[in-house]
C-alpha cells in the first residue's frame, strides 16, 4: 500500500499515476514449465491492450466477465469497455479529494474505490457506486491513510488495509469490512507499515498479503485463516522475493518471484505442489485481476518513478532550464528521495535494493553504499559532509533515523523521528519527531521547539533562524513560518487554487523564498516571499512531484517523480 513511508520495492509503487485504450496488440509467446500433477501450463500468451484515450493508468480491476476494465486516471476513476474499445469517467476528483483503486463487485452492478485526501487530510473513505452511474454511498471511512484491496467473491465483505501514521513506528492493520453494515474486523497486522498487495481466496476463508522486509530487501508471502486469524508463510524458508498478484482459484495461486510470474496449487490456503513460471519477462506488474477462467490482466511498469534537476535563477526564483532525468531510466530500479551534498558538488538519493548512492554531477560517477536499510525518506546531509541522516527501517525492527557514514559505510541507528533539520555552521540541529527540539551538538542539551499548531516542521532556514511548517488549517493545507526563538508563527499560504499535496519545502540559499510544490496532479513549483506576500509560479512543471533538494547556491533543483509509464497487458492460458 502506499503508507507513510517509501518502499523499494518495485510493484509496491505502482500509484495513481495516468497511461492508453483501444486495441492494438503486442504478442509474445512465453516457454514455461508444465505444473506436475495440475493442468497443463506450457505458456501463456501476453498480449498489450491499447488504451488510448487513458494516459498512463493506475491501479485499477477488471470485471469477472471481463468485459469492464475500471483504472485510475489522473481525473478520477475510468472505465473502459473492452468489447466496444468506449470508455467513460466513473468518478471525477473533486478538488482536494481523489478517487483511486477501484474494484468492481463480484456481480459487475457496482464499483467500490478509495477516496482521498490529497489536500493534507488524513481521511480515507471506501466508497460503492452503481455500475451504470448514481450517487456514491460510503461504505467504510477512517481518519488514517489506507488501500483498499478488492471484494470477497460473495460480494459480502471488502479487504482493506490502514497505517497509524501518528505513531513511530506506524503500526499497519488489514481489516475485513461488510458491505452491508460497514462494520469492520481485523484479521492482520504489522508493528510498522510493510503490508504490500492482499488478495481472497475465492471460497473467502483466506486472506494472502505479502510483506517487505527491510533488512532483507524482499518480499514474503503471508496466508491468514479469516475466521481464527491464524498465520502461515505460502513458502516456508523461502529466500526469494515473493509479490502477490492473484488468487483466480481455489486450487491454484499467482505470485511474481524475481520478476518471473508463477503459478503454484494450493490446498487450504497451502502450497500443494511447485511452482511454476507462467512468464519470464513479467518485470514490475501489478494484478488487476483475472476474468472468463482463463485470462489475467496486469498493470506493467515500463518506466519507474524517478530523479529528475532543473536549473533555476538563483536572484528570482525562477525557471533556467526545465526538468531532466538525472540518469537513464532503468525500468528495475527506483531512484530517491534526493539531497544535495553542503558543497552542492555532490547529489546523495536512496536506490532500490537498500542501496543508499552519491553522484558527482561533475562526471556522472557514482558511490553505492549496501546500507540495507528499507524506505529511506527525509534525507539530510551532515554540513561537514560526512554523513546521511535519513528516516528508515532495519532489520532489527528499528524505525526512526539512521546516520549513514560515508567514509566508513557503516551504518548507525540513533532514534526514532522523522528527520534531522541541520544549521549551516553546525552548531545545533532541530530533530523532527511528535515533541520536536533543537539540539545542542556541541552540549547535548535539548529545547523543546513550539510549532504553535500540529502541523510538521518540513524545512530549516539557511540560518538556521526559521522553520517552515506544513499544516492543516479548516481541512486546507498551509504552510507557516515558526522562528526557532519562540516569536510568533506567521501563515505565508492558507487558501490555494491548488492541492499543495507534497509535503516538501525548501529555502532559497537567501532565505528570503519559500519553494513548494502545488497542483492537480502536484505539477508545479511555486514560490513565496518568507516575509509575506502572494506565492508566484517558478515556471517548473512536472507530474508528481513528492520530494525535492534545493543546491546549497540555489542554481539546481532536484525532484523525485512518482510520475510512471504503465501499460495494461493480458496474460492468456492456451
Amino acid at each position: 500500500m502506499t503508507s507513510p513511508q517509501i518502499r523499494t520495492s518495485i510493484t509496491a509503487l505502482v500509484l495513481s499515476t495516468v497511461v492508453p485504450m483501444g486495441a492494438a496488440v503486442v504478442r509474445s509467446s512465453l516457454s514455461t514449465n508444465v505444473r506436475p500433477g495440475g493442468q497443463g501450463l506450457s505458456e501463456w500468451r501476453q498480449t498489450r491492450i491499447d488504451l488510448p484515450t487513458m494516459k498512463n493508468p493506475g491501479s485499477g480491476s477488471v470485471s469477472l466477465d471481463g468485459r469492464l476494465l475500471a483504472m485510475t486516471t489522473e481525473g478520477g476513476v475510468a472505465v473502459a469497455d473492452l468489447t466496444t474499445k468506449r470508455d467513460r469517467v466513473a468518478v471525477a476528483n473533486d478538488g482536494n479529494w481523489k478517487a483511486v483503486r477501484p474494484h468492481w463487485s463480484p456481480d459487475g452492478r457496482e464499483l467500490a474505490y478509495q477516496w482521498e485526501s490529497i489536500g493534507g487530510g488524513r481521511q480515507t473513505e471506501l466508497r460503492i457506486v452503481p455500475r451504470d452511474g448514481g450517487p456514491p454511498r460510503v461504505a467504510f471511512a477512517r481518519a488514517q491513510p489506507g488501500s483498499f484491496h478488492g471484494w470477497s467473491r460473495d460480494g459480502r465483505f471488502l479487504l482493506m488495509d490502514f497505517v497509524d501514521s501518528e505513531q513511530d513506528p506506524s503500526p499497519e492493520e488489514l481489516l475485513l469490512v461488510t458491505v452491508a453494515g460497514g462494520s469492520s474486523r481485523s484479521i492482520a497486522s504489522r508493528a510498522s507499515a510493510a503490508i504490500q498487495h492482499a488478495v481472497l481466496s475465492p471460497d473467502g476463508h483466506f486472506v494472502a498479503f505479502d510483506v517487505w522486509t527491510g533488512s532483507s530487501q524482499s518480499s514474503s508471502i503471508f496466508v491468514v485463516n479469516v475466521e481464527n486469524t491464524e498465520e502461515h508463510s505460502l513458502f516456508p524458508g523461502s529466500r526469494t522475493s515473493d509479490v502477490v498478484l492473484d488468487w483466480p482459484a481455489d486450487d491454484e495461486f499467482i505470485f511474481t518471484r524475481d520478476g518471473r510470474a508463477s503459478t503454484v496449487p494450493v490446498s487450504l490456503g497451502r502450497a500443494a505442489g511447485s511452482p511454476s513460471v507462467v512468464a519470464r519477462d513479467a518485470g514490475a506488474v501489478l494484478s488487476l485481476g483475472s476474468a472468463a477462467g482463463r485470462k489475467m490482466y496486469v498493470l506493467k511498469v515500463v518506466r519507474p518513478l524517478d530523479l529528475y534537476v532543473a536549473t533555476l535563477d538563483p536572484t528570482t526564483g525562477t525557471m533556467l532550464a526545465p526538468f531532466r532525468p538525472l540518469a537513464e531510466p532503468q525500468p528495475a530500479i527506483l531512484r530517491g528521495p534526493p539531497v544535495w551534498s553542503p558543497n552542492g558538488t555532490q547529489l546523495g538519493f536512496a536506490k532500490s535494493g537498500g542501496i543508499w548512492t552519491v553522484r558527482t554531477l561533475s562526471n556522472g560517477a557514482e558511490r553505492d553504499y549496501g546500507v540495507e536499510l528499507d524506505s529511506m525518506t527525509y534525507p539530510s546531509w551532515e554540513p561537514d559532509g560526512d554523513a546521511v541522516i535519513v528516516r528508515a527501517g532495519d532489520g532489527q525492527g528499528r524505525a526512526g533515523l539512521f546516520r549513514i557514514d560515508l567514509k566508513t559505510e557503516k551504518v548507525a541507528y540513533l532514534e526514532p523521528g522523522w528527520r534531522m533539520l541541520f544549521n549551516a555552521k553546525a552548531r545545533d540541529v532541530v530533530i523532527v519527531r511528535r515533541a520536536s527540539a533543537l539540539k545542542d551538538l556541541v552540549t547535548g542539551v535539548e529545547r523543546p521547539i513550539d510549532t504553535q499548531g500540529r502541523g510538521r516542521v518540513s524545512a530549516r532556514s539557511r540560518d538556521g533562524r526559521l522553520l517552515a511548517v506544513w499544516d492543516t488549517v479548516a481541512g486546507n493545507a498551509a504552510l507557516a513560518i515558526v522562528p526557532i526563538d519562540g516569536s510568533p508563527r506567521r501563515t505565508l499560504v492558507s487558501q490555494f487554487p491548488f492541492p499543495l499535496s507534497s509535503t516538501s519545502l525548501e529555502f532559497s540559499p537567501d532565505d528570503r523564498l519559500l519553494y513548494f510544490v502545488a497542483g492537480p496532479q502536484e505539477e508545479a513549483v511555486w514560490r513565496v516571499p518568507v516575509e509575506g506576500g502572494a506565492p508566484q509560479p517558478t515556471g517548473l512543471e512536472f507530474r508528481y512531484i513528492h520530494d525535492m533538494s534545493l543546491s546549497p547556491d540555489g542554481r539546481h533543483l532536484a525532484i523525485e517523480s512518482r510520475w510512471q509509464q504503465t501499460e495494461v497487458w493480458v496474460w492468456e492460458r492456451r
